[in-house]
């Protein structure tokens, strides 16, 4: 299940957010009560 991060306010913000979302993926962590692998992901602005 992928998980998408919209573009903070500011590009700092969105720096930050990035190492997080690669520790979370890190984790493998599954949705509870499904086979469901959850991943972060980090878009950009459209």
């Amino acid at each position: 299940m992928t998980v998408r991060l919209h573009p903070l306010p500011s590009r700092l913000q969105d720096t930050a957010v990035q190492p997080l979302a690669e520790e979370l993926n890190a984790t493998e962590t599954v949705f509870p009560g499904t086979g469901l692998r959850l991943i972060f992901t980090l878009h950009g602005p459209p």
